[in-house]
């Protein structure tokens, strides 16, 4: 296994989910299968949610929590 491993940190509102789904996208049409750790649930179906209102299937990415992961 050889990925990148990029960790993005940031105050609340300042861009950070919305820079996470930039890369995602490029990383999927680029034939990539990236992973998305999330601090929790919560922040999953957020996640998933704004997929589906850019019209992507929320089945093409690979989002949990490390909690989710481990299990």
């Amino acid at each position: 296994m050889g990925g990148r491993l990029k960790v993005l940190v940031g105050p609340a509102g300042s861009g950070k989910t919305e820079r996470i789904l930039e890369e995602f996208v490029r990383e999927m049409e680029g034939g990539g299968g990236p992973l998305l750790l999330l601090p929790s649930s919560h922040r999953v179906r957020e996640v998933k949610a704004r997929f589906l209102s850019r019209g992507i299937p929320p089945g093409l990415a690979t989002i949990h929590t490390l909690e989710s992961l481990l299990d």
